[in-house]
């Protein structure tokens, strides 16, 4: 997910009804708020090949029906087997999403 796709719903719930002036929110509120954008983000990690697809050889997470899941990357490779948008394959099935790798950060 992109900072700039995260900042445009970022303004758009600040924008809805959802959440009011930040002087008079309660704990509740940002426990609400929290827990949406936490949900958000999960439900918009996985992205569609027909809309985007990650750049030759970048290791990312694929998966056919989202419910197995493996590292794959697009390869140029002739002699690699390819799906029919390069995702390197071992089983001829066609990928359907991906998700970049998340960092790790530890403090």
């Amino acid at each position: 997910m992109k900072e700039e796709e995260l900042r445009k719903a970022a303004d758009e719930y600040t924008s809805s009804d959802k959440i009011r002036y930040i002087q008079d929110a309660t704990d509740r509120d940002v426990e609400d708020a929290f827990v949406e954008g936490a949900e958000w983000a999960l439900e918009h990690q996985w992205n569609d090949v027909n809309k985007s697809l990650p750049d030759y050889e970048k290791d990312v997470i694929v998966t056919t029906d989202g419910k197995d899941c493996w590292f794959s990357h697009r390869s140029k490779n002739v002699d690699v087997m390819k799906d029919s948008h390069g995702f390197a394959s071992f089983n001829w099935e066609e990928v359907m999403y991906w998700m970049e790798i998340p960092i790790l950060k530890v403090k």
